[in-house]
């Protein structure tokens, strides 16, 4: 795995330490044997050293919740994960998009899932002023961010692109790869 950076935007690139520990950790993806789910939570652990080095460069912070009203577009594996952390049932609505509604799992401006949130909820990044996160699907108002983590912009790093790419691989042969908003699933 080589360091990875963004290029767009300047970022330093990953301390070597932190990318061998990642890869260590993560040996387990490599045995069968071993429950998909518990390989998913494995994944989302090693994220967390990710956003840690990332934090001071974005203005993501707790409490800011805009980005929870953008759909959120997950695996059908990511969220029978959730079903099975949390265990609140999977549901099975059609597709949509442009919902213009808040995640449901937004609980008094925090995420009651966030342990157990999707891969694209622990990718996404932005630069400058919250606000300009704020989107009014009704009208297609929305201000320009400048976004880093999302599926378009590869993830932001090879890191969390390798993460996604066993998630759409394991969703492939256990789900079809349905994809959906979050909405639709719970």
């Amino acid at each position: 795995m080589r360091s990875p950076e963004s290029e767009y935007m300047n970022l330093p690139k990953f301390n070597e330490e932190i990318i061998n520990e990642i890869k260590n950790n993560l040996r387990v993806l490599e045995h069968p044997e071993v429950n998909d789910f518990i390989k998913l939570e494995k994944i989302y652990n090693e994220s967390k050293k990710i956003n840690v080095f990332l934090a001071p460069y974005f203005s993501c912070r707790c409490g800011c919740y805009y980005c929870c009203k953008n759909d959120v577009l997950v695996t059908r594996f990511e969220a029978e994960y959730i079903s099975w952390k949390t265990r609140i049932k999977v549901t099975d609505k059609p597709f949509s998009f442009r919902n213009n509604n808040y995640c449901p799992f937004l609980k008094d401006k925090i995420c009651s899932i966030y342990e157990h949130r999707p891969l694209i909820c622990r990718t996404y990044h932005v630069f400058g002023n919250p606000e300009n996160c704020k989107v009014d699907y009704e009208n297609g108002i929305g201000k320009y961010v400048e976004q880093y983590g999302t599926e378009i912009g590869m993830y932001g790093n090879t890191i969390f692109s390798e993460f996604a790419r066993f998630i759409f691989f394991v969703n492939e042969n256990m789900f079809s790869g349905i994809r959906k908003d979050i909405r639709n699933f719970f």
